[in-house]
């Protein structure tokens, strides 16, 4: 079998490496990281969370927002999931039940 970059021997084969390699990816900042974790929060609580992570590693997260922060609740997104699954369904069946608490 001749596969690219492999060339056979009598009795061994060879693997060139690529000519082109691909640098390994950066971390991100701490910076990056509490923003990530602010901007991705989706409750009060998760943002909360958040906060308390970003001061962890010394950050201040007043000065890394630049958006409005989450204001429903765990309640009410909880409950929020619950009506779409009633509303899918109604339309659907019962295939699909909510997630036990």
């Amino acid at each position: 079998v001749n596969l690219p970059g492999m060339h056979s021997g009598a009795s061994m084969s060879t693997v060139e490496p690529k000519q082109e390699t691909k640098p390994a990816a950066e971390a991100p900042s701490k910076e990056e990281f509490a923003y990530c974790l602010l901007a991705n929060a989706l409750t009060v609580e998760d943002f909360e969370a958040a906060c308390e992570e970003a001061r962890r590693l010394g950050l201040d997260p007043d000065e890394l927002v630049d958006f409005e922060p989450p204001t429903q609740t765990n309640e009410e997104a909880q409950a929020k999931r619950i009506e779409f699954v009633k509303r899918w369904q109604a339309r659907h069946g019962d295939s699909v039940r909510p997630a036990s608490s």
